[in-house]
């Protein structure tokens, strides 16, 4: 019986869709505000899906396979769930969480101004930023998707790469005659 090899496809689809359950959940329990620690997690749980989908791989094609193809299966998964996350990012902001943009400037604006300890200037650069930052904010986060996905991605798929078994071949075992 022959083992069938998952597509880096499926794996990247799957750990796309685990990302934006993420996503709904912070929105969904208005934990937005908490957002770095849990862009931490879901990294983390990204990172870990990443190496193991590469172990897995190894693993279905008998450990014969090189570091260069591990790194370029993690890589083109990573390549894939970046792809579904922007998909995500424009779908979410037009039509599932329109006043998400909205949600966080009024948030961080309501953080900083209420601080005591800052000039009028300070306050009014600050309020102009988080405009500015509300204008753009599909792009932004296109922007850092990209980037910290990315190379979370990257370095997942070298760890992926390095840990997972790889069967040496012996090159002078059958020499071509």
């Amino acid at each position: 019986m022959e083992n069938k090899v998952t597509s880096h496809i499926v794996k990247g689809i799957i750990l796309g869709i685990v990302s934006f359950f993420f996503t709904v959940i912070l929105y969904v329990f208005n934990m937005y505000t908490s957002m770095l620690s849990l862009l931490l997690l879901e990294l983390a749980v990204l990172i870990i899906g990443i190496i193991i989908a590469i172990i897995i791989y190894s693993n279905q094609n008998k450990n014969q396979i090189k570091f260069g193809n591990l790194f370029a299966h993690g890589f083109k998964m990573t390549a894939v769930m970046l792809i579904i996350n922007i998909g995500f990012i424009i779908l979410s902001h037009y039509l599932l969480f329109p006043d998400l943009a909205d949600k966080i400037t009024t948030f961080y604006k309501n953080l900083v101004l209420n601080q005591t300890n800052l000039s009028a200037d300070i306050k009014i650069s600050f309020s102009n930023q988080m405009n500015e930052y509300k204008e753009h904010f599909v792009t932004k986060q296109i922007n850092g998707t990209i980037i910290i996905k990315g190379i979370s991605g990257f370095i997942a798929s070298l760890i992926g790469a390095a840990v997972s078994k790889k069967k040496s071949t012996n090159p002078f075992e059958n020499p071509i005659v």
